[in-house]
């Protein structure tokens, strides 16, 4: 079985066909599922197994470190005014107020390692100039109905970079993902 980035094929894993198109993003790959179910799953190497094409991905808990890191910085910037000082006691603060900022500037990104085509309600081609990155946020709803973004990293490239952003985009929408 022979696999190429932009054209679909088909694909044998447990005695079912999957028909997908790939594309290949800077960390990761995007597999776009048209048969047996329409959705997008995410991998890291490339490969796919019937099992990651129907499980969905859990979040990974990193915003719930996040929050606790501030609650504890509240701590420390407690006993520190208490038993040192309160210039020290801003220190702690400052990084707080900072973790507390970050969680709720990027409660609504998520990770997930698939979504179903009924739950996306855009994919959007977006260039981000601060970190000189080009890909695509994949707005949709996740198991509880709240609206999440799912954002997938086009890799930089050098030669071809207008034609490989415009040949993603292109798989997007002659799969009905973007309009």
């Amino acid at each position: 079985m022979r696999c190429y980035r932009y054209k679909l094929k088909s694909k044998v894993v447990d005695k079912s066909a999957i028909r997908q198109a790939v594309i290949k993003g800077k960390n990761e790959y995007c597999h776009l599922i048209i048969e047996p179910s329409e959705k997008l799953v995410f991998t890291h190497d490339g490969n796919i197994t019937h099992k990651k094409a129907i499980v969905l991905g859990k979040e990974d808990g990193f915003y719930k470190w996040i929050q606790f890191i501030a609650v504890l910085m509240l701590g420390i910037a407690v006993l520190t005014y208490l038993y040192v000082s309160i210039y020290y006691a801003l220190i702690p603060i400052a990084i707080m107020l900072y973790l507390i900022y970050s969680v709720y500037t990027n409660k609504d990104l998520s990770n997930v390692n698939a979504i179903d085509k009924k739950d996306i309600i855009e994919v959007e081609l977006v260039k981000r100039s601060y970190s000189n990155t080009v890909g695509f946020d994949i707005r949709f709803k996740d198991s509880e109905g709240k609206r999440k973004v799912r954002r997938f990293t086009l890799p930089n490239q050098s030669a071809n970079q207008l034609e490989f952003y415009e040949k993603a985009k292109e798989i997007f929408k002659h799969n009905g993902y973007m309009k």
